[in-house]
């Protein structure tokens, strides 16, 4: 009977073994793909907030440039306006020179 029983002991001690090599297995398993949801999961948000972060910069840039260009227009505005005096005041003095010579001719 020895021999019987010290068999059926290791057969339950290797069924033990193997049983619990399983479920570590599984817990390691499980707590990997556990890990790997919560890395996933952080990706997609990290992806989420650079896509608004885009958005943003894109809508920043969009208006800094749309102010760059209606100051551009403001400053050609007034150049063309100080131009267009100054042709003016220059044709009202060739006008002014001609009607001078006209008299004294």
């Amino acid at each position: 009977m020895g021999i019987n029983a010290d068999f059926h002991i290791g057969k339950t001690e290797i069924l033990y073994f193997s049983t619990h090599k399983m479920c570590k297995s599984f817990e390691r398993d499980e707590y990997i793909q556990q890990l790997r949801n919560e890395r996933t999961n952080e990706h997609l948000a990290l992806r989420h907030q650079l896509s608004v972060l885009r958005e943003d910069l894109y809508e920043e840039h969009a208006k800094s440039s749309q102010d760059a260009i209606q100051e551009s227009q403001t400053q050609l505005k007034e150049s063309l306006q100080k131009s267009n005096m100054s042709l003016n005041s220059m044709l009202n003095e060739n006008k002014s020179k001609t009607n001078e010579k006209g008299m004294y001719d």
